[in-house]
């Protein structure tokens, strides 16, 4: 095996996906001249066998590969990769903290002493005041009797627990008191009913709904959004992600055969394509049309 097979093998698989450096390095945020390196085969401009590998794994599941099959064709390459060991895990912490901490015991406490002085407020404090509260004060008992003297009324005798009663009765016959229409009693009549207004439909919505589906492998495509990039990855066999915007939407795929695109509810249909690659846009104008760019051709442009 040549030192350059494993590299040919990489750049072949990503110019497949019509992906470019960039493009790898932006996902995988591996530099790109260490990509460069991979692709050409110059181990000695990689860093230690340990991370090279890790750089290795990272580009294989970034272009859709069994990491495990091209780690086998770099050991194939350099046999002396073959004895590192892998980096493993630690799988308990080195330093253990224990479960309760002297913050907790310390907060504890302090809820603890602040319930006990809430509660001794209330009982020496408060519950005091309301206990007198519910008391009449002398000075009321000895009045309402200086009153009742003066009127020529017996003076009322005073019970246990503060209160005057009075021994006179009242031997005049009564009678049902007259309920007197005011302002309570009165129920306004019913306001007649306004004329009713006619409802609003609402106005639906404009913009553009882009539906982007994976028909037979898996597809790397970007999308741009009012000039925001949105998604920048694969879209797997079998799925579909949609995508919207207010005036504007830019779209690429490296795999034009495998994907199906809907504007608006509206297929497609085959999508223009250079090299198995497609670059579109769309664009709502201020009369409500979509015009489509291909941006692959600088003359292109469809109104839809």
């Amino acid at each position: 095996m040549s030192i350059s097979e494993l590299g040919a093998y990489l750049q072949r698989h990503r110019e497949e996906r019509g992906l470019t450096l960039e493009d790898v390095e932006q996902v995988t945020r591996i530099r790109k001249r260490y990509l460069e390196a991979l692709e050409a085969g110059n181990w000695d401009a990689l860093p230690p066998g340990v991370y090279t590998r890790g750089l290795l794994k990272m580009y294989a599941r970034a272009l859709g590969l069994k990491a495990n099959g091209v780690l086998r064709m770099y050991v194939k390459e350099r046999p002396s990769e073959a004895r590192l060991p892998e980096p493993q895990l630690i799988s308990r912490p080195l330093v253990t903290e224990p479960r309760v901490s002297f913050e907790t015991l310390y907060s504890a406490a302090v809820l603890v002493l602040a319930a006990a002085l809430f509660g001794w407020m209330i009982v020496t404090q408060l519950w005091p005041r309301i206990e007198a509260s519910r008391q009449p004060p002398p000075a009321a008992t000895a009045t309402a009797a200086a009153a009742a003297v003066a009127a020529g009324q017996p003076s009322p005798t005073a019970e246990p627990g503060g209160l005057a009663v009075s021994q006179q009765r009242d031997t005049r016959p009564t009678q049902p008191p007259q309920i007197r229409p005011t302002a309570r009693n009165v129920v306004a009549a019913p306001a007649a009913s306004a004329t009713p207004r006619a409802s609003r439909t609402p106005t639906p919505a404009s913009g553009l709904q882009l539906q982007v589906a994976a028909e037979e492998e898996d597809i790397w495509i970007i999308v741009r959004s009012d000039g925001t990039e949105v998604y920048n990855n694969f879209v797997r066999a079998g799925d579909s992600m949609r995508f919207s915007a207010e005036r504007q939407i830019y779209f690429k795929t490296g795999r034009t055969r495998a994907t199906r695109v809907d504007l608006n509810g509206n297929d497609v249909g085959q999508l223009p394509t250079t090299d198995g690659a497609s670059e579109l846009e769309w664009t709502r104008a201020e009369d409500g049309k979509i015009v489509q760019t291909d941006l692959r051709d600088a003359g292109g442009g469809n109104e839809g």
